[in-house]
């Protein structure tokens, strides 16, 4: 029987944390700022940055307990752009033939573990992280 990687399955669970937490952040930011600003089309773009300079921030120190830095900074951005785009792609090619709940379900599934995958990898290598204690 295969040892099981309890850090691996432990930073999954972080970042599925992780994950909540941004979607609160995020959706409280566009809301809150749809109220004050009654323009939902800058509402939505300023809470979307926000959530993601916090996910940034949540996925460095919590889920991946590395450090800070522009160049994990810019990577972020970067694994971020790439699995939207996989979403949007899944998205569309399942609209041809399913419903758009399950189009939409596997396009989130597509980017939740497109982005897990590639900031492991990229933005945050094994090499740039903390011990856990």
């Amino acid at each position: 029987m295969p040892a099981v990687n309890l850090e691996a399955l432990h930073r999954w669970k972080r970042f599925g944390a992780s994950g909540i937490a941004n979607t609160i952040i995020g959706s409280l930011a566009i809301f809150t700022l749809q109220i004050i600003t009654k323009n939902a089309n800058f509402s939505n773009a300023a809470g979307y940055l926000i959530g993601s300079a916090f996910g940034y921030f949540i996925h460095a120190q919590y889920t991946f307990r590395a450090k800070l830095s522009r160049k994990s900074m810019l990577a972020y951005s970067g694994v971020v752009i790439v699995s939207f785009s996989l979403n949007l792609g899944v998205l569309n090619l399942f609209l041809r033939w399913t419903s758009p709940f399950l189009a939409q379900f596997a396009s989130i599934c597509t980017y939740v573990v497109a982005s897990y995958i590639l900031h492991s990898k990229l933005t945050f290598p094994t090499s740039k992280r903390r011990r856990a204690n």
